[in-house]
């Protein structure tokens, strides 16, 4: 499976973080989803990786959080139920 980021070191002790910049789904994953791109896009984070363009630390991931819910603690990273996903 692939998966996406970008971690950017820098000399300060800020981070700025962009967990779901993206709309990446591995392709193996594709036939398991219900959800079409226009819902999951409306879910995602999509540019936020712009606001995090500081002087700082960054981690910007642009896989979606439809194959990996990054905000979420590991046994609920990956939605099994809509109810886990608001209902979608």
């Amino acid at each position: 499976m692939e998966y996406i980021h970008l971690i950017e070191k820098t000399n300060s002790p800020f981070w700025a973080f962009a967990i779901h910049d993206g709309h990446q789904i591995d392709d193996a994953l594709l036939p398991y989803l219900v959800a079409d791109d226009d819902t999951r896009l409306r879910e995602e984070d999509p540019q936020t990786g712009t606001l995090a363009e500081l002087p700082f630390n960054r981690f910007i991931s642009a896989t979606s959080r439809f194959q990996l819910d990054l905000n979420r603690i590991r046994k609920d990273a990956v939605y099994l139920r809509p109810e886990q996903a608001w209902g979608i």
